[in-house]
């Protein structure tokens, strides 16, 4: 028994050393957040902190004292399994109070500003894929027609000439007959993603430096693509603007009930993520410099990927760009559909994330309302005794007052319902979401439009991580046994290789694409490329079938001048 005691309190020592390390870290990163938020008193054409003297991602690196930590041990040598896991929970959900905090600040610092018309930004070229019509599409798509900027065009893509949607673009090309506007039919075929795919020849034939690309379903305010263009030209290295993704004011309980969505959980996480200057990009109304895109090789690179937009994003960002999030929300404007409808589409995200990011399934579930509660009212009560019901209470007035300030914030001025009919509504989102969640989990395929895509993959995701694991190892041991940079790093975590080489060169970026079953590289020398999965265990380049260690051999051999170099035994 005592020998078992021993083995139970090591183990316990040092679960608890770790957690208390990454709480420690994860905490002085987020009042970091706090701290340069406060910095600055006036609006920012910047979505970003990262634009402060300090940026985030330095704080993000910043470790505590070596004082703290060896306290930290001593303090964990003394904690059971039980106790740890109580002050785990209890700091999760302090953070998650932050990151309401951080939200609600940074949409009354960042949203709702007046912008000023100005004649030297540069055209705009907007993109809008459609595919059917609805009762709202005529005049989502009308108020592109008739935006206030100087120097722009308008350019429909279908995949049928047949589309229903093709008579009202028509007869909106025929009341302004001033508007340059265009339509592409069929699209060209450039991988799995059919957005992207239908968008192709309307990019090709985009002439303005600045590319929109706005969903059928969005309604835009007069000024809206002016505030795009004006945040997008305040940095020289600002490449991504997207808008706060929510929802143009519409009758009905389904309509409320989506517009509750993005107003507290969506838009707490987006506008927090950007605030902090993680890459959280949405597609439904994005404008990018077209130029940092074909560095990027175009959009046509980015065809293998469902969530093509958080690629977007996460790749102009390992190219040293920017982004940003406008001033203007993104009012979403489709005809209203049924509550289980739309559960549909976010548990499609739900499924994406996890598909992508599959670490998060421990966090997706636990981020809402009621199973935070839970954790910090059992977490609380066995610290401190506090009284269970008491905090459960405090927690959720907590909660939703953040999110009917925030809401009230995107919204900027009075809600369409009543704070009895926000509760309600309230009540039914925070409800459903374990249920989404669960669904996600039991439905690993994605049906978009009238497409299927299958999820399951136990056989990439083994020959992946190896993957991953063995090219970071032979990077150490590069760094180890030749003459690289003092800038030369290698880090790998959840899925994502990252080998910063030289302030010269670069930063290489090889992740796994879980949802199309692929190995994901950026390189500095060569741009994106996307690797599929071979007999055998190699990976291949889709396009022209040149391995992934082949590729490595020959831009790293150049780069360290070292014919030496063999990746050939460790991909």
């Amino acid at each position: 028994m005592d020998a078992a005691r021993h083995v139970a309190n090591l183990n316990s020592s040092v679960v608890n050393s770790t957690v208390l390390k990454t709480v420690a870290s994860s905490t002085s990163s987020i009042i970091g957040a706090a701290a340069a938020a406060a910095a600055s008193e006036q609006p920012s054409s910047s979505s970003s902190f990262l634009l402060l003297e300090v940026p985030f991602r330095q704080l993000l690196r910043l470790q505590p004292p070596p004082s703290f930590i060896a306290g930290t041990r001593r303090m964990a040598a003394h904690l059971d399994l039980t106790t740890s896991l109580a002050i785990v929970g209890f700091v999760f959900v302090f953070c998650l109070y932050l990151i309401h905090i951080i939200a609600l600040c940074y949409a009354r610092y960042r949203l709702h500003h007046p912008v000023t018309p100005d004649p030297s930004l540069p055209g705009v070229s907007v993109i809008k894929p459609i595919v059917g019509t609805d009762s709202h599409l005529h005049g989502n798509l009308e108020s592109f027609f008739t935006t206030q900027y100087h120097k722009f065009e308008l350019l429909f893509c279908f995949h049928s000439s047949d589309d229903a949607a093709v008579e009202v673009v028509m007869n909106l090309m025929r009341k302004y007959p001033n508007v340059d506007a265009k339509m592409f039919f069929k699209g060209e075929n450039v991988g799995l993603n059919p957005k992207i795919n239908n968008m192709m020849p309307a990019y090709r034939a985009a002439r303005y430096p600045l590319i929109l690309v706005s969903d059928s379903g969005i309604f835009m305010r007069p000024d809206g693509i002016l505030d795009m263009a004006t945040t997008m030209m305040s940095h020289e290295k600002m490449a991504l603007v997207t808008q706060t993704p929510y929802c143009k004011d519409r009758d009905g309980f389904d309509a409320a009930f989506e517009q509750l969505y993005f107003g507290t959980s969506h838009g707490r996480i987006y506008l927090a993520a950007n605030c902090m200057d993680f890459v959280c990009s949405t597609g439904m109304s994005s404008m990018m410099k077209k130029k940092a895109l074909d560095e990027c090789g175009g959009i046509a690179s980015f065809g293998g990927y469902l969530a093509e937009d958080f690629f977007f994003g996460r790749e102009l960002a390992n190219r040293g760009y920017k982004s940003a999030i406008s001033t203007h929300p993104a009012l979403q404007n489709s005809a209203p559909v049924p509550i289980s409808s739309f559960l549909d589409r976010i548990c499609r995200w739900v499924k994406l994330r996890i598909a992508m990011l599959p670490h998060i399934i421990v966090v997706e579930p636990l981020q809402d309302c009621f199973p935070s509660g839970l954790i910090m009212t059992f977490s609380l009560n066995y610290l401190t005794g506090f009284d269970m019901k008491m905090t459960l209470l405090l927690h959720t007035i907590f909660w939703i007052s953040m999110d009917f300030s925030l809401m009230t914030s995107m919204q900027n001025g009075k809600l369409r319902f009543s704070p009895l009919q926000f509760v309600l509504i309230w009540l039914l989102r925070e409800l459903s979401a374990p249920l989404v969640f669960v669904k996600a989990l039991m439905v690993p395929t994605i049906r978009w439009r009238n497409n299927v895509f299958h999820l399951a993959q136990n056989e990439y995701e083994v020959a992946a991580d190896q993957t991953l694991e063995r090219l970071s190892d032979y990077f150490d041991q590069i760094a180890d046994n030749f003459a690289v940079s003092e800038q030369f790093d290698v880090s790998h975590a959840m899925g994502v290789l990252t080998v910063a080489v030289s302030k010269t060169v670069g930063t290489y970026v090889i992740n796994k694409q879980s949802p199309n079953k692929q190995i994901w590289l950026s390189s500095p020398l060569s741009g994106p490329k996307r690797y599929d999965l071979q007999e055998g265990g190699s990976w291949a380049y889709s396009h022209d079938g040149e391995l992934l260690d082949e590729l490595l051999n020959r831009e790293f051999r150049k780069i360290l001048a070292d014919d030496r170099i063999d990746f050939s035994r460790h991909v």
